[in-house]
């Protein structure tokens, strides 16, 4: 079943398609329209499939849509039936052109591979793109003292400093990160140690996109490593975490850690009540929260 957003990436995308051939026809139009009423979305969602359609898209906006539709929604149900509505509004093989050959073939090839965890890597990278890293010089004296009660960072500073670095960057943004990690390491550890694949999960989210080097990045997973084995007060890290954080950020990262708990193709009972008891630290409601475990639901233990 798609919600509400999922229905509207899902017009998104066929209306950027639609531009494949440089102009919309009639018959399309109307064929989104009645899609449109028959989602059942607000009047006001109606502005953003008609700002698309007024005017053409590029072929690598077209593919953005996508990659969003498919980030979002795993099962391969849904994506098997937003293909077979753009070929069907494409027309038949011997009638598309070229260009309409060319944007179907690497929208088909999207929707096979791109994954919801590539998708959210790719919203992590945008979470901390514009503030982790963006500065290389060494941080002010003091300027760690708002985030006093995140120990993790202290771990950082102290484990640089050993050997002979600084904290680099903004230290907002090195909080955020560490606070997030030792969010994702206590799911994978709940194996009591890292599961296959789990450490490598937590990495990409983590680094593959933040522009830490490897000796930086083995230097933060340490550090969530060391905190699994000080009883890790979660409720603190979330409310530490609210303080610093919008609420789509906090629905990123329980996105994040159902991306973890899954590494290993399955998600526990256990790992569920956890990442459960997560959501309700970081102040996220009840629908929130399902909307986001929804996506996961065919990997869920039963």
């Amino acid at each position: 079943m798609l919600n509400r957003a999922h229905r509207l990436a899902f017009l998104k995308v066929l209306a950027a398609v639609a531009w494949a051939d440089g102009v919309v026809e009639e018959d399309e139009r109307n064929r989104i329209k009645v899609l449109f009423n028959g989602f059942e979305l607000d009047p006001a969602d109606r502005g953003e499939i008609d700002r698309l359609l007024e005017r053409p898209v590029s072929f690598e906006r077209a593919l953005e849509l996508t990659k969003e539709f498919a980030g979002v929604i795993g099962p391969p149900g849904q994506r098997k039936r937003l293909l077979a509505e753009i070929e069907t509004m494409l027309g038949g093989e011997s009638g598309r052109t070229p260009e309409e050959v060319d944007l179907l073939e690497h929208v088909r090839a999207i929707l096979s591979s791109h994954t919801v965890v590539d998708g959210l890597v790719e919203k992590m990278r945008g979470l901390f793109s514009k503030t982790l890293f963006s500065k290389r010089e060494a941080a002010p004296t003091g300027a760690l003292t708002e985030f006093a009660r995140n120990a993790a960072l202290r771990r950082v500073e102290q484990l640089l400093r050993d050997r002979g670095r600084t904290l680099d960057g903004d230290p907002a943004a090195w909080n955020r990160a560490t606070l997030l990690g030792v969010l994702l390491a206590h799911i994978a550890h709940l194996h009591e140690g890292w599961h296959t694949g789990e450490r490598e999960m937590v990495d990409r989210i983590l680094a593959e996109h933040l522009g830490l080097d490897e000796a930086s990045r083995e230097i933060l997973l340490t550090v969530i490593e060391e905190e699994r084995e000080r009883d890790t007060d979660l409720q603190r890290i979330c409310s530490e975490y609210c303080r610093v954080s919008t609420m789509n950020e906090r629905l990123d990262i329980v996105d994040a850690l159902f991306a973890v708990a899954s590494a290993d193709a399955v998600v526990t009972k256990r790992e569920v009540e956890q990442i459960r008891q997560i959501a309700h630290f970081l102040w996220i409601s009840n629908p929130e929260y399902l909307g986001v475990r929804d996506r996961w639901r065919e990997r869920i233990e039963t």
